[in-house]
């Protein structure tokens, strides 16, 4: 029977957990931390890493993150092959398929996406999201520099007009 590691971001660690439940191969897990997409270089290291640690008898290395702001660039198997999903990020995995996630983004531009993974591991966009930011770069960078930062950072919800929540039940 085939039996994969399979390296993922923590996100999708309750739809990759049912998954591989109810499929006849075995599985090994290491989830990574959520967010590493913010910081490509490092997701870049942290998966390489991860890579390089799995040693075994496996017939593949299941990578769980889609092109994820170029994270996957020059990621490489040494011992063992690499899987790669193919998709732009998580969402076309929850979805199915990277057809049907561009079917969906051009039906409804705008959409941020909701999941029970990125709930679980973000803290979601409001008042609490907002003042934790604001309060964490006050004591970095002072009053002045934060009101700057957070009208910066809150830029980017000028881009969303709708939300959609994914979830593998259905």
């Amino acid at each position: 029977m085939p039996k994969f590691h399979l390296i993922s971001c923590h996100v999708l660690w309750r739809e990759l957990c049912y998954f591989t439940a109810i499929s006849k191969n075995n599985f090994t897990f290491h989830f990574l931390k959520q967010g590493l997409h913010d910081t490509p270089d490092i997701l870049r290291a942290e998966l390489q890493a991860a890579i390089d640690k799995t040693t075994g008898d496996y017939s593949a290395i299941l990578i769980g993150y889609g092109l994820c702001s170029n994270g996957l660039v020059d990621i490489e198997a040494r011992d063992i092959p690499l899987v790669v999903m193919r998709g732009h990020d998580c969402i076309t995995f929850l979805l199915g398929s990277k057809e049907r996630y561009q079917n969906y983004f051009n039906q409804y531009p705008g959409t941020y996406w909701y999941s029970p993974g990125w709930i679980d591991t973000t803290l979601m966009p409001g008042e609490e999201r907002y003042n934790r930011y604001l309060e964490a770069y006050i004591a970095k960078y002072g009053p002045e520099n934060a009101e700057y930062l957070m009208e910066v950072e809150q830029n980017w919800i000028k881009n969303y007009s709708r939300a959609t929540y994914s979830d593998d039940r259905k």
